[in-house]
C-alpha cells in the first residue's frame, strides 16, 4: 500500500470512490459523472492548503481517500489544525490498516505544518471508527456536530442571500 497527496488527474478515479462513498452511508449516489470530476479537480486546483490523500493498493489500484482542510482558530492562541471532512476505505479494502495508515500521514502532515490538533467527527452509529480513532489516541470531545442545509440553510440565511 502506497500513500500520496491527489492531484487533479484523479478526479475520474476519485469520481466514482466518492460516488462509493456516498451510497455506503445512505445516499442514492446519483450525480452525474462528469460533475463530480470537475468539483474534485476545483477542489484539488483551488485548495492548496487542504490535505487530499490517496491510499493505493500494490498494482496502484486507489482503495481510500482522506480529505483535510486547515480551519483557524483552533485552540490556543490563534492556532490552526486540519480537520478531516472524511476518511473513506472501499469495502473490500477494510480491515487491512488502511484508515489507520491516512490518519497516520495526515497527522504527519499537521505536525509538518506546526499544527497542534487534528480533528474530525464520527457518525454515532460507526463504532468501528470510533474505536479505530481511541485505539489510536483520538480525545472524545462529547461535543455534537451540527449541520444547516438545503431548506434549513435557506431559512437561516433569510434575507442574507447575496
Amino acid at each position: 500500500m502506497r500513500i500520496r497527496p491527489a492531484v487533479t488527474s484523479d478526479a475520474e478515479t476519485l469520481a466514482d470512490l466518492f460516488v462509493e462513498m456516498e451510497q455506503h452511508y445512505g445516499g442514492d449516489g446519483n450525480h452525474p459523472r462528469s460533475e463530480v470530476c470537475s468539483r474534485i479537480e476545483r477542489w484539488i486546483e483551488e485548495q492548496p492548503d487542504a490535505v487530499f490523500l490517496l491510499a493505493e493498493d500494490e498494482t496502484g489500484v486507489v482503495i481510500g481517500h482522506l480529505s483535510a482542510t486547515p480551519i483557524f482558530p483552533s485552540g490556543g492562541a490563534g492556532q490552526r489544525s486540519l480537520f478531516v471532512k472524511d476518511i473513506y476505505v472501499r469495502d473490500n479494502a477494510r480491515g487491512q490498516g488502511i484508515g489507520e495508515e491516512l490518519l497516520r500521514s495526515c497527522a504527519g502532515e499537521a505536525r509538518k505544518r506546526g499544527m497542534p490538533r487534528l480533528e474530525l467527527t464520527v457518525d454515532r452509529a460507526n463504532s468501528g471508527a470510533e474505536k479505530l480513532y481511541a485505539r489510536l489516541g483520538a480525545l472524545d470531545t462529547e461535543k455534537t456536530y451540527m449541520r444547516w442545509e438545503g431548506d434549513s440553510l435557506s431559512n437561516l440565511a433569510g434575507n442574507s442571500q447575496q
